[in-house]
């Protein structure tokens, strides 16, 4: 019997689990827009994945049947990507003295090259 190539359409419902430990990133004291950077960037990642093309494996794509949900805290809505992204290259700006400088750092090291296997040595 030859099989179909017929769509099968089912709902999966996915939790995206934002826990930055509120906490501990502000005990870091790194200020407010360093804060607003780091929460601002794991929204945009979520927020990104969704919109984009949500091919996780060959033939199985997804689309996001309706708006994001949040639901705690009560009332909050996830901006839209652009937005996000307009807050994160702004907070990027804001706190770039805190970033090193130059941003790249170059390493240089003697490589040693052995020969042989390691059953010789």
């Amino acid at each position: 019997m030859q099989r179909e190539n017929t769509p099968i359409f089912f709902s999966i419902i996915a939790f995206f689990c934002f826990n930055y430990r509120m906490f501990l990133v502000s005990g870091w004291e790194l200020g407010n827009d360093a804060f607003d950077l780091i929460v601002g960037l794991g929204l945009f990642k979520i927020r990104r994945f969704l919109d984009g093309g949500l091919r996780l494996r060959t033939a199985c794509d997804f689309k996001l049947a309706s708006e994001l949900t949040v639901t705690v805290p009560e009332g909050f809505a996830v901006p839209s990507t652009g937005t996000l992204l307009e807050l994160v290259k702004q907070k990027i700006n804001a706190v770039g003295d805190m970033f090193a400088s130059p941003p790249v750092t170059k390493l240089t090291s003697e490589v040693v090259v052995k020969s042989g296997d390691k059953s010789e040595e």
